[in-house]
This record gives C-alpha cells, structure tokens and sequence, in this order.
C-alpha cells in the first residue's frame, strides 16, 4: 500500500523536490520503497530525512537498539539491477517491549466480606516474566497482617523468599521475580495466604491495578473479581 511521506526535518528545504510524495509498503516482505522523481539524481554524501506520517506504522512488539536486520539499499525502478547492495544502517532506535496483562482475575476461598481467606490472583502475560522483573498489584480495601504475605501453590518458587511484600500504605502488593516465569504460554496462578478481603467491591472492580517493572508500563484495571456484598453494604454502595 503507499504510504504518505513529508521531508519537513530535512536540513535542505526543498528535499521535498528529490523524492516522490508517497512511498511504498510491503507487507510482505517488510520493506518500505522511496523513490527518487524523474530527472532528479541524489548526489554522494547528501543526508536526506524521511518521515512517514503520523499513525501510518506499528512500531513491531520489540527492536533493540542499532538492530542489524534493518537494511537499506538502492535499486532500479524495475527492482532489477542491484545498485547499493543490502546494508544495516548505521543507527536505530530502541523499542523496549513492556509486559501486558491478556488475562486477568482474582478468586477467594472465601467471598465474606473483611474475611481472611487465601487470594489467587490467574493471570497470563504477553512475554515470559524473566529474573528480577517486578511485578505489582494495587489491592485496594485489602488488609494483611504481615509484611511479608507468604504464597502458596508451585508458583511460590518463582518468587524471592517464596513471599510478596505488601506495602500496605499503598495498598500495594509487590513480587520479586527470582526464576523465569513462562506465564505467557499458560494461565497463571498466584496465591496470597491469610489476606482481609475489603468490606465490599464492585464485580471486575476497576480500583485493582496491575503491571511491570518494564519501563512504561501502563497499570491496568483487572479484567475479573468477584463482587463483595453485606447487608448494609451491596455492590459497593450503602443499602
């Protein structure tokens, strides 16, 4: 598909005149073409900038830095005759890759509400939660007794001292990733031993956050929870 070009961070203002207005996608092959006007020759040396347009591309999930796989190369119009052959470019970017939420729920063994009942917080992840990735959980309402909650269940060994420390000022939960964590190939289960649940929540209240230690991660809503209700209290509104 073409795609709309401007030359506007050009250092010579009328670059604009070098190359056609539009350029050309490949899905295919992942590759952008730009082609230079008729009659106009682009001399050795000259630096020119490209830029397509605002909401045009989607970053890939993830490219490191001075990435050796994206190439540059000049060619016929035909694409027959080879003129600069396939080059890496000099200098690229970063786009870290920040760790997302797919899936998300939290389940009690207990839904009384102020209860203390074990906490299993399901999740998957779109990337594995490699060795000394945080992860956090802003669990608003909850009550513990310790600093340090213990996890129960196989995925406790994953996590430093097979506990979680609850900042409870912040109502915030945090797990120090110590073993890699592949939560990205199936649904994951955390358990919270002995937590206070809050005397009433909305069901998939959004006041429960969760994200990464990857810089930019967005704190997201959980997807799933139970509602908590009492009979003064219902759906988190006085009855």
């Amino acid at each position: 598909r073409s795609s709309d070009l401007s030359t506007a961070e050009s250092a010579e203002p009328l670059d604009w005149m070098l190359f056609s207005s539009q350029a050309l996608w490949n899905n295919t092959g992942r590759s952008i073409a730009f082609f230079l006007r008729a009659g106009q020759v682009l001399r050795a040396g000259r630096q020119v900038t490209l830029q397509t347009l605002p909401g045009e591309f989607q970053l890939p999930v993830e490219i490191e830095q001075n990435a050796q796989d994206i190439v540059a190369e000049a060619r016929s119009l035909d694409s027959i005759d080879e003129i600069i052959a396939p080059t890496p470019v000099d200098q690229s970017s970063n786009v870290p890759h920040v760790r997302m939420f797919p899936y998300s729920e939290l389940t009690y063994a207990d839904v009384t509400p102020n209860a203390q009942t074990d906490v299993t917080f399901s999740f998957r992840t779109n990337r594995p939660m490699f060795v000394n990735t945080q992860m956090y959980l802003r669990l608003s309402g909850f009550r513990s007794d310790v600093v340090d909650v213990v996890l129960l269940g196989p995925t406790q060994f994953h996590f430093q001292n097979r506990m979680a420390r609850y900042h409870l000022p912040e109502n915030l939960m945090e797990l120090n990733v110590t073993r890699n964590l592949y939560s990205n190939e199936i649904n994951t289960d955390i358990v919270f031993s002995r937590m206070f649940l809050p005397p009433a929540m909305y069901a998939n209240d959004k006041s429960i956050l969760i994200w990464t230690s990857d810089p930019d991660a967005v704190k997201q809503p959980l997807q799933i929870s139970p509602e908590l209700c009492s009979t003064a209290v219902c759906g988190g509104e006085q009855k």
